[in-house]
């Protein structure tokens, strides 16, 4: 009786370390975007649209700049000329800031606008998100008045942060 009990008990901890590895592979198979677009711009009263408007599309290993520079809508995707190649390096350095950081209080929020500003003439942010199996595009506050919660005001951090390494 003994011995059984003993096997037991070796056992246990070799099916939980199974188990465990099973859960770190299903979380190795998430699903990656075909496609983000992100980028900031003012609403109103900024003269110089290359300082007011800019978006960047992510996309199977390039990184390109829009250079539209029109203002995104709530009422449709951003529909943008991106014919302007960025650097590998940006492409790296904005693909870590995203990869597995965007949240699923954006993804879940119908497309369109994203918090209530106060004001029209404060930045905003632009994020667009593409699968096969879905497609989101959102205007987002940017007037860090706490309107957004604190999960969504660090995702603009990141979007931000995305946007000074691809402008420069």
């Amino acid at each position: 009786m003994k011995i059984l009990s003993i096997r037991s008990l070796l056992i246990i901890p070799f099916i939980s370390l199974l188990s465990c590895k099973e859960k770190e592979e299903i979380k190795s198979t998430e699903v990656f975007p075909e496609y983000i677009v992100f980028g900031r711009f003012q609403s109103s009263g900024c003269g110089d649209s290359d300082q007011c408007v800019e978006i960047f599309k992510m996309e199977s290993g390039s990184l390109k700049e829009d250079l539209k520079d029109d203002i995104p809508q709530t009422a449709g995707a951003y529909d943008g000329d991106y014919s302007l190649d960025l650097t590998q390096s940006d492409y790296d350095q904005i693909g870590a800031i995203f990869k597995n950081k965007i949240p699923d209080e954006l993804l879940q929020h119908p497309s369109g606008l994203v918090g209530n500003p106060q004001e029209w003439y404060v930045n905003f942010y632009y994020f667009e998100y593409k699968t096969a199996t879905s497609h989101g595009y959102w205007v987002i506050d940017g007037s860090f008045d706490g309107n957004l919660g604190a999960v969504l005001q660090l995702f603009i951090s990141d979007i931000q942060n995305a946007v000074n390494i691809a402008s420069i």
